[in-house]
């Protein structure tokens, strides 16, 4: 049985429950989030780079 035709098979007989879902504010939250964390690894790596010369 494919993995699909398994989980469609535990939704249909109510073993699984909802997925949550973030709302469009939090899904863009984390949208910036994951921009700053990487400038900040951006950042850190040029601060690395720097201090080797």
């Amino acid at each position: 049985m494919k993995d699909a035709e398994w989980i469609a098979k535990l939704l249909r007989h109510g073993l699984l429950k909802a997925s949550f879902i973030p709302d469009r504010n939090q899904r863009e939250l984390r949208g910036w989030f994951a921009i700053i964390a990487a400038l900040l690894k951006s950042v850190q790596d040029n601060i690395i780079g720097f201090n080797k010369c």
